[in-house]
């Protein structure tokens, strides 16, 4: 687990800008899907904490973009694209999917009730992207099995958890 943030947004609040989408080389993004399994580095899970309406806010997705090896074309790259699709859940529901996948935030619209979501990013074990954010005294509050979703990144061979030589990226 890379990273964790929530967001509050009432009714007028727009989210992030389109990104995402397209081949991309950085390992970070990698997607494939190869003899019938998914293989997806940044993997995004947002629990949605209230009701989200269709086309009142949710996150927007560009369906089969994350596979894509061609450019988004620019008036596309917008939240008022014809092409960006949305959803409905009741609360607690998570939504799965990989950053590759050209996303963006929308405005709230609901006037009612604020749009409360956790975002939680994963990724593979070789590989980090954000810098980690958890503070280290949470981390170790945790039971040792839920310690490991918060390891340095490793890559076998060049030091792993047996030798403390972990490669770690601050940047």
């Amino acid at each position: 687990m890379e990273s964790s943030w929530f967001t509050y947004r009432s009714q007028g609040d727009g989210g992030p800008a389109p990104h995402g989408g397209v081949k991309n080389v950085n390992p970070n993004f990698s997607y494939q899907c190869t003899n019938g399994k998914i293989y997806s580095a940044l993997t995004r899970v947002v629990f949605e904490l209230n009701e989200v309406k269709k086309g009142e806010g949710g996150t927007l997705f560009l369906p089969g973009s994350h596979k894509s090896n061609f450019q988004i074309p620019e008036e596309h790259r917008t939240t008022e694209s014809s092409l960006f699709e949305t959803y409905s859940c009741p609360p607690g529901s998570a939504i799965i999917f990989t950053e590759n996948l050209c996303h963006s935030g929308d405005t709230w619209k609901n006037p009612d009730t604020p749009r409360i979501a956790v975002f939680n990013c994963y990724n593979f074990v070789g590989c980090q992207f954000h810098k980690p954010t958890v503070p280290k005294h949470i981390i170790d509050g945790l039971p040792p099995e839920k310690q490991a979703f918060f390891r340095n990144v490793w890559v076998w061979g060049q030091g792993g958890p047996d030798n403390g030589k972990n490669l770690h990226y601050d940047g």
